[in-house]
């Protein structure tokens, strides 16, 4: 087999948890492997040819760069291509490959939760993908149970050495958005006792960055981080705190709970198959800041009870690795031999 992954942002870039996850599936593949990663890259733009490579891996940053991605895709000559946004799908079908498409956010969930009263762009592209592609993945019961298709194929996380198990205080980890829960965090914020500290923002977007941190003043902004001052900012914390409307999987509380932070996190779309309510975290009713507030402020003060979540936690996460996952996705494109 020789998979081509066609994907949005690639580690270096990080603008979310989809380049962390790919990269965790590239790395643990087995087989020869290629990404073609369309880094912010617009069907619009008109910017200057930007296509940089290296062997394995191309980035495009411009729709002036689709001939060279596909020479680039055409050379590497893939039995599989792995899509893992749907507005690329109908490039990456044109490659000819059997296609597998991964569903990272299904976009009709997220229409309901904003309540808008029509598909969006992006909901009609996951729609037509779903319709074409060979296979179609989803990494939890949740994404699947809201797309009403998709085999449920779960993501891993990396292993990290052994954490010393102190810090102190919440983190939130992610992007500024509203289903991320930062509007339930920001009324949350003047019930709290316990510090938050946010690692994150928009990338491309200073302006909305900064309606965000006026809204949530009561917290430590840390700025997007790249993965090594992620890493230190895990180190740093207790409690990782994700109250958001809902999560397709939820990579950065498995990343957390591999680094031995307890969760707090919303009863929502995949966080309870992350979270096991009152083991390695506590779950509560999404939407409601009083009730996080309360949440948070009770694990941070007792301390024999966290330091027994994050003992879980850590454990948890140690069955949920790349390589007890990676055969799943094996499976998956054996399937389309």
């Amino acid at each position: 087999m020789r998979v081509l992954h066609v994907t949005r942002d690639f580690p270096p870039r990080r603008n979310g948890g989809l380049s962390t996850a790919v990269a965790g599936l590239v790395e643990a593949t087995p087989c020869p492997t290629a990404v073609l990663s369309f880094d912010a890259w617009r069907p619009r733009g008109k910017s200057k040819p930007t296509l940089r490579d290296t062997e394995h891996v191309a980035r495009l940053a411009s729709p002036r760069d689709l001939p060279k991605a596909r020479r680039f895709a055409e050379a590497f000559a893939p039995t599989h291509v792995h899509v893992h946004h749907a507005m690329l799908f109908p490039f990456a079908a044109s490659l000819g490959a059997p296609t597998v498409l991964s569903i990272h956010v299904v976009q009709r969930e997220l229409r309901r939760l904003r309540e808008l009263p029509s598909p969006t762009q992006s909901e009609q592209a996951q729609a037509a993908a779903i319709a074409r592609a060979d296979r179609v993945i989803v990494p939890s019961r949740a994404a699947r149970d809201a797309l009403g298709a998709g085999e449920v194929v779960p993501l891993g996380v990396a292993p990290t050495p052994l954490p010393r198990f102190g810090g102190e205080g919440a983190l939130f980890v992610g992007r500024f958005a509203d289903v991320k829960g930062l509007g339930t965090l920001a009324d949350a914020l003047p019930h709290l006792r316990t510090p938050v500290s946010i690692a994150g923002g928009l990338p491309d977007s200073p302006r909305a960055v900064r309606k965000w941190r006026a809204r949530l003043r009561g917290a430590k902004h840390l700025g997007w981080l790249d993965a090594e001052r992620l890493d230190a900012a895990y180190a740093a914390h207790a409690i990782l705190v994700a109250p958001s409307w809902t999560e397709s999987f939820g990579q950065a509380v498995l990343e957390a709970q591999m680094r031995g932070l307890a969760v707090v996190a919303s009863d929502a779309g995949a966080l309870p198959e992350r979270v096991r309510d009152d083991v390695d975290g506590v779950l509560v009713p999404p939407r409601e800041p009083e009730a996080l507030a309360e949440a948070l402020d009770a694990l941070a003060g007792d301390a024999s009870r966290l330091a027994s979540m994050r003992r879980a936690a850590r454990a948890h996460a140690e069955t949920q690795t790349w390589d007890r996952r990676i055969e799943a996705h094996l499976d998956v494109y054996r399937a389309l031999r």
